[in-house]
């Protein structure tokens, strides 16, 4: 018998700092390997961490110098959220886009990532460094691929079609 154990994670923010909640129950233990090979994560726009999505939402970056760049998210994969979602998303060098556009309306190919990011408890007692009260945890964010148009749509005239044999519009693409 097979059981497939579905993990939803996420990213919280509160004025630019990161919440945690603490719990008394006791974690689960698994390794990386379980991970890859028996566990399906959801990431916050409920489809799996690492699966292309299409996505309908707005951008804005709080602070460009700390590349803080949010994407509210209304509509996966052509359905509506019941709420909308903001993720942290990156545009990687290899993307077919190089920036997203604040406070406009954009269609986007993403998926989510996932990773731990923070300074692990213990650490700044071993160095000199000062800490940025940056807490560990685990992350997901939006990996933008690239950024969709709408369908164009196309003036049926069935009268012009049969004169030339076909619309002026179908080259273009």
């Amino acid at each position: 018998m097979t059981f497939r154990l579905f993990i939803v994670i996420g990213t919280i923010h509160v004025l630019g700092d990161v919440a945690f909640s603490q719990s008394s129950a006791p974690k689960v233990r698994i390794t990386t390997q379980q991970l890859k090979d028996q566990i399906e994560l959801i990431g916050p726009l409920g489809v799996p961490v690492g699966k292309l999505v299409k996505v309908e939402g707005v951008s804005e970056t709080l602070d460009d110098k700390l590349s803080s760049k949010l994407l509210t998210v209304d509509i996966v994969n052509g359905k509506k959220l019941e709420k909308p979602v903001v993720v942290e998303y990156v545009v990687y060098n290899w993307a077919n886009i190089t920036k997203l556009e604040d406070g406009k309306r954009l269609s986007l190919n993403v998926y989510q990532e996932i990773g731990m990011r923070g300074i692990p408890d213990g650490v700044m007692e071993e160095t000199t460094a000062v800490s940025t009260g940056w807490r560990q945890g685990i992350y997901t964010w939006v990996v933008v691929v690239n950024q969709t148009s709408p369908k164009k749509l196309r003036f049926q005239n069935t009268y012009y079609d049969s004169l030339i044999g076909g619309h002026p519009f179908d080259s273009v693409k």
